[in-house]
């Protein structure tokens, strides 16, 4: 190789002194820390903490909505059953016989309620019983019972419903008696709506009439004729008005007039039944 043209190629490789010390200076800053593999990990699990708890705030809710806190049953001759949340909005509207199916059906079959808050779907179904027939008379009467494991909430919706309820049926049904209950959902009430296709509150109402004709025949009288001593029990009442349409009734009930006196134990039985 020509020796001139050796020494110029030399000189195009050797960098120039501004190029040196630039590279003097950029060696001698610290590396920069590249992220290890944990680091890399650990933010993407903090992102996936953040999305699972965005998640699970959001399925609380979900779950909040859809959870069954009171269960409110209507009783007239249809039985109707409305399941409802915390915030006291309808999460289903079912009918349990064919007569509360009618009633329902101008409301998509109770779909329509779904959603809707407590008080105005009772209020609806109430004015749809009154179209219907099923309270237009001296003696009607509704029933409406609560159901909720917080006593405290299911007295408060007891009583809200009684006056709104009894609000809109002195527009619309005078006479009807608007009647109520808190009642546990215990095991024979369960089986004996699953299995006749009432409402538990009806069921309910059910099992304290059977409990009180036991009594009674322990006492050697109907159901009926206990129901008058009771009435006549204590000196704060002593006429009591019955019906009857044969003799032999009239001359049944006077002779109730013997067996009127309650123990204190019968008392307190009578009272524990109603209670519950």
């Amino acid at each position: 190789m020509n020796k001139e043209l050796f020494d110029s190629m030399q000189k195009q490789m050797t960098p120039s002194p501004q190029v040196r010390a630039a590279l003097t200076e950029q060696l001698a800053q610290p590396a920069k820390k590249r992220p290890t593999p944990w680091m890399k990990y650990g933010a993407v699990a903090a992102c996936a903490a953040l999305v699972l708890l965005g998640a699970g705030g959001g399925g609380l809710v979900y779950s909040q909505s859809y959870a069954v806190a009171s269960v409110v049953s209507l009783d007239v001759n249809p039985s109707i059953e409305l399941k409802v949340n915390r915030g006291e909005r309808v999460i289903s509207c079912t009918a349990l016989n064919t007569e509360a199916a009618a009633v329902l059906f101008n409301m998509g079959g109770g779909a329509d309620l779904v959603g809707t808050k407590l008080d105005v779907a009772v209020n609806a179904i109430v004015g749809a019983l009154v179209r219907e027939g099923y309270l237009d008379s001296v003696s009607s009467a509704i029933l409406i019972s609560v159901e909720d494991k917080d006593q405290a909430r299911a007295q408060r919706l007891q009583a809200e419903l009684v006056a709104s309820v009894d609000g809109v049926l002195k527009t619309q049904a005078p006479g009807t008696s608007v009647l109520s209950q808190v009642v546990d959902q215990g095991t024979l009430r369960v089986e004996y709506g699953n299995v006749n296709n009432i409402s538990s509150g009806k069921a309910a109402l059910v099992e304290k009439v059977e409990r009180l004709n036991q009594m009674a025949g322990e006492r050697g009288q109907t159901l009926a004729e206990m129901a008058l001593c009771w009435n006549l029990r204590g000196d704060n009442l002593n006429t009591v008005l019955i019906g009857a349409s044969r003799p032999e009734q009239i001359e049944n009930n006077v002779k109730i007039l013997a067996g009127v006196d309650f123990s204190e134990e019968e008392l307190k039985k009578i009272d524990e039944i109603l209670a519950k």
